[in-house]
């Protein structure tokens, strides 16, 4: 009879906690769905938080310090096409595009500034990853994220195609042929 009762008790404390759980279960898929309609509510009223520099907007004027020791103002490069790079070496997909983007350097194109902005890594981890692979291209340091912050890049790679101080492209992630893709952007503001 005692172990008729602790069946019966087991039974009835499963099947419980198996209501419970499906009651939870409901009541967050309720409470998930309610917030995804809030948030989708709130987001039609709203202005949208910008997700980086807009195609069609001025690109934010910045001052970087460059890893040979020079420094670049985009306003006063605004006669020129600016391909704009933010990375980092710990970013697999930006490692894997920078030799693409030092033949785009090295082709040397009249009327061309490559820059390219590591994100909030130290100096010396930026200055090591250079020598290491011996890249050429114009890096800035951009230890705090001023330059990344400025341009609300989410995500990286971020690549900007600037001309006349515009945004003309704006790319996140490596294009699937990221030399051919950014020298086409370059040559069609030129």
């Amino acid at each position: 009879m005692n172990r008729f009762k602790a069946a019966i008790s087991l039974i009835l404390v499963c099947a419980m906690l198996f209501v419970v759980g499906a009651c939870a279960k409901k009541q967050t898929e309720t409470t998930v769905s309610a917030n995804k309609v809030e948030k989708s509510a709130a987001l039609e009223e709203q202005t949208p938080i910008p997700q980086g520099a807009a195609e069609g907007e001025r690109a934010p004027d910045f001052i970087a310090h460059l890893t040979n020791g020079d420094t670049f103002r985009l306003s006063e490069h605004e006669d020129e096409v600016i391909l704009l790079n933010f990375w980092a070496t710990w970013c697999p997909p930006c490692v894997g595009e920078l030799p693409e983007l030092e033949k785009l350097y090295k082709d040397n194109m009249d009327g061309v500034q490559i820059l390219t902005v590591n994100c909030g890594e130290s100096e010396s981890v930026v200055d090591d990853f250079l020598k290491e692979n011996s890249y050429s291209l114009p890096v800035s340091y951009d230890t705090n994220n001023t330059i990344s912050f400025l341009y609300s890049a989410q995500g990286i790679p971020y690549t900007l195609i600037i001309s006349g101080g515009i945004v003309q492209k704006a790319f996140i992630g490596v294009p699937q042929h990221p030399y051919e893709a950014y020298k086409g952007a370059i040559e069609e503001c030129m």
